[in-house]
């Protein structure tokens, strides 16, 4: 065993610390052995005789290569002290003492044994990458440890590690730090050209990296395969190029053997195309040069969709320090980066925890059977996005896995039991009840769904295909399903009989319903399309079993449907269609308009017409439609509308109890329309009976009679003029009031007229006699004794037949001329 690393010299401190049953928080370089050489120097010191590890890894590749590496480490093979716990491979003895896991296997080691009896610590590498199931298999770990094994111990690992995090949720833990054996990394910047593609300005970097650096394999960071096909295919197109090296993707869906690849010696250089899968924990010994394109790809979940959708984005600071690590594990390396110093500046200084961001149906179920019904309940690292939690418990609800408390009941055990997403697990467990054909159909569906969607949408005749090719990966993962899931006797013919209702009654919130062309509304309210040259799109109703949003469309692409009928979906899915009566406003008929609707979550069935509308019913639609368009929708007559004015500017002057008045905001009064409105729809069915009613009579009502009697005290419609003339009052919003009258007409009017209890001057807008303003004033008196002088010259010369007296405050007002008041 090669003792030759920085961790050696911590060893026994993590021992003591551990001893002393204390958890434990690691910093430690890459290349310092955390992974490979502190597990199994833990084992050999005496605190852990009899005692075993179970250390988790958040890759597969990463698992297995950690533990086949260990092993050679003690010469043995993996499965005798060391071994292996991964997706359909497990290597493991009565003599392993050291057990790496991926994530999911851990969650469900604890769901089995809470108490996690067989081992003494957990060790979770590479903590810095949050993901979801990590940070709930810390969450969960950290609860057995409060409630039921408080001797269990858990130590976290990481080049790159939050510290603080981790030491929110384990106050007492040892904190350790290690230096590090990494070589020098010399940093290449190349800045992007933001205009322009950057993957073949990634190519150009790769090539440039290659012309300089003349040793060691290339290591290659883009976000997803479909980057990985077409550098190499770039790369095949330049033949000399092509032939210098061996180029070798590699990516999370790649087949086992085929990842084994990058570890085999070979004598000509290697150029390995990789997904972020190489970012952290495996040994490229090889590798003296990392190439990254600064981009990495995500699945994040929206939840207004019902699906994922695939996002590039730039990769966390502390990402791009473990790629660069990569070139310096065994020797002085080169980095190029295809980004500037400054736009590193702008970077996330740390990974986005997943359990903000992804879909959470999983963990909902995980936690229902952990008894969790409310995230509060444990202690997380980072909480769960809340909005994404209850969506996974509504989901888990339409499948029948828990029920309205989020308790989990039988159906929703036995889904966990599998090992699959939710929706699989679910349709598993129906097919189980059906027989042993169903479930055969069933385990062979969800493995072909499980693999990435090939170009053919139609699942059906994918799945006759599958089972006519008899693909041995398929074959294989389906019939390890079906003895999980109970099966007794696998079928010497398998058929899809049946299977369509099966798919039906698994998936009750996917039937689409064709808008127009290509373009599906689901049960639960989501738009999903076909692409324009697909078969499908002449089906009325689909059953959408896949289907996932692009980085830049608003509907959802489906990758997965089959073919169904409304005579199907009657006879399976009766217990979830519901029937109503449905009311409301017809916008091309302009009335109110009544059917009886069968309905499917949100998608119509069948619809036929209501002719015995409830009373209610109509009024409420009325209002509904009233809200919707705004209030312009009714007959606003003027005095209605000065109505409104009025009742403002008293509650703006504070007139004595207008703040007990009801609101007339317009906001206020759409809130309020089964108040004032409400009451006077008996009779009423169109927009032009509506038009018919007397607003101003509502609004009154409204206001109350005290309190119309106060208003119209206080901010009276109109002026009495000293001929007793009625003359209207005009407001305006900014808090004025004015009336418009003959000048003549108010002759000896000495007086300032107060309203709004004395909040408000009434001013005078004085009129000649061709009903042209001359004058705006506030203070008659004021006014008589003072510019009345200059108006009187030129009204003279300009009616001279009218009145124009040397004395207007003593003179009496007339709307008579001169030669008629002789």
């Amino acid at each position: 065993m090669n003792t030759d690393l920085p961790v050696a010299q911590i060893a026994d401190q993590v021992g003591q610390a551990i001893a002393a049953e204390r958890d434990v928080i690691l910093t430690a370089p890459t290349g310092s052995g955390k992974s490979t050489l502190l597990p199994l120097l833990l084992l050999q010191q005496a605190e852990f005789k009899n005692k075993k590890i179970i250390m988790l890894e958040p890759r597969r590749l990463a698992a297995s290569s950690v533990a086949q590496y260990m092993a050679a480490q003690l010469g043995e093979s993996v499965g005798q002290q060391v071994g292996y716990h991964i997706r359909q491979q497990k290597k493991q003895s009565a003599q392993t003492r050291l057990m790496v896991v991926t994530e999911g296997i851990l969650t469900r080691l604890l769901q089995h044994d809470p108490e996690l009896a067989d081992y003494d610590l957990v060790i979770f590498d590479e903590c810095h990458e949050r993901n979801l199931n990590a940070d709930l298999a810390f969450a969960l770990c950290l609860d057995a440890q409060q409630g039921l094994r408080d001797d269990l111990r858990l130590m976290m690992m990481s080049a790159t590690l939050d510290v603080d995090a981790f030491q929110r949720c384990l106050p007492a833990a040892a904190l350790i730090g290690c230096d590090g054996r990494q070589f020098p990394v010399h940093l290449h910047y190349r800045m992007r050209d933001s205009h322009m593609p950057w993957l073949p300005q990634c190519f150009a970097l790769l090539k440039q990296a290659l012309n300089e650096q003349s040793e060691g394999d290339v290591l290659v960071f883009v976000p997803g395969l479909r980057e990985i096909k077409q550098l190499l295919a770039w790369a095949a197109e330049e033949p000399e190029l092509h032939a210098s090296f061996d180029w070798l993707p590699l990516y999370g869906d790649l087949s086992h053997a085929e990842q084994q690849r990058i570890f085999q010696p070979g004598e000509q250089r290697r150029v390995i195309v990789a997904t972020n899968i190489a970012e952290t924990s495996i040994t490229l010994p090889r590798v003296k040069t990392v190439v990254d394109s600064g981009f990495e790809r995500a699945m994040r979940f929206v939840s207004s969709a019902n699906a994922g959708r695939l996002q590039t984005r730039q990769i966390s600071r502390a990402s791009a320090k473990q790629r660069a690590g990569r070139a310096g594990r065994v020797a002085e390396g080169h980095c190029y980066r295809l980004w500037s110093e400054q736009q590193q500046q702008s970077f996330e200084p740390a990974i986005v925890p997943e359990v903000t961001y992804a879909e959470l149906t999983q963990l909902a179920l995980e936690l229902a059977q952990w008894g969790i019904t409310e995230l509060d309940q444990l202690t997380w690292l980072t909480p769960p996005n809340g909005g994404l939690w209850q969506h996974g418990k509504q989901q888990l609800q339409w499948l029948g896995a828990i029920d309205r408390q989020g308790n989990i009941n039988n159906h929703g055990r036995a889904m966990l039991q599998l090992g699959l997403s939710p929706r699989l697990a679910h349709l598993l467990v129906l097919g189980a009840e059906q027989g042993d054909s169903l479930l055969a159909a069933a385990c062979y569906g969800a493995a072909l769904l499980e693999q990435r969607a090939n170009r053919s949408v139609e699942f059906l005749a994918r799945l006759d295909s599958a089972i006519k090719q008899s693909s041995r990966a398929v074959d294989q993962q389906a019939r390890q399903w079906f003895k999980r899931a109970g099966g007794r006797q696998w079928p010497s013919q398998l058929s899809t009989a049946g299977f369509d209702a099966l798919l039906l009654r698994a998936f009750p919130d996917r039937v689409a319903k064709q808008r127009h062309n290509n373009s599906y509304s689901t049960s639960d309210g989501i738009g999903v399309q076909l692409a324009t040259d697909d078969p499908l799109q002449r089906a009325k109703w689909l059953l959408v079993l896949q289907h996932q949003l692009s980085e830049h469309h608003a509907d959802s692409w489906i990758r997965a449907a089959i073919e169904i009928s409304p005579q199907l979906i009657q006879q399976h899915l009766s217990d979830f269609i519901i029937e109503q009566d449905v009311v409301d406003w017809d916008d091309d008929k302009a009335r109110v308009i009544g059917r009886r609707e069968q309905k499917l979550g949100r998608l119509v069935l069948t619809s036929s017409p209501l002719s015995d509308m409830a009373s209610d019913q109509i009024g409420a639609a009325l209002c509904q439609w009233v809200r919707r368009k705004g209030l312009a929708v009714l007959n606003w007559s003027t005095p209605a509308s000065n109505l409104i004015q009025r009742i403002q500017l008293a509650k703006q002057w504070q007139v004595a109890g207008s703040d007990d008045w009801p609101d007339f905001t317009t906001d206020g009064l759409l809130n309020t329309l089964e108040l004032w409105l409400l009451p006077y729809l008996p009779g009423v069915r169109s927009h032009k009976e509506l038009q018919q009613l007397d607003l101003l009579q509502l609004l009154r009502a409204y206001l109350g009679f005290q309190a119309s009697q106060q208003l119209d005290q206080t901010l009276p419609t109109s002026f009495t003029t000293p001929l007793g003339r009625q003359v209207a009052i005009a407001y305006d919003d900014n808090g004025g009031a004015k009336v418009a009258v003959p000048m003549q007409e108010m002759y000896g009017f000495n007086q300032q007229v107060l309203l709004a209890e004395g909040r408000c001057q009434l001013a005078f807008e004085l009129l000649s006699p061709a009903k042209r303003p001359v004058q705006l004033t506030q203070n008659l008196p004021q006014f008589w004794q003072g510019s009345y002088k200059e108006v009187q010259k030129e009204m003279k010369g300009r009616y001279p037949k009218h009145l124009w007296p040397d004395d207007p405050a003593n003179t009496a007002p007339t709307r008579k001329t001169k030669r008629h008041l002789q």
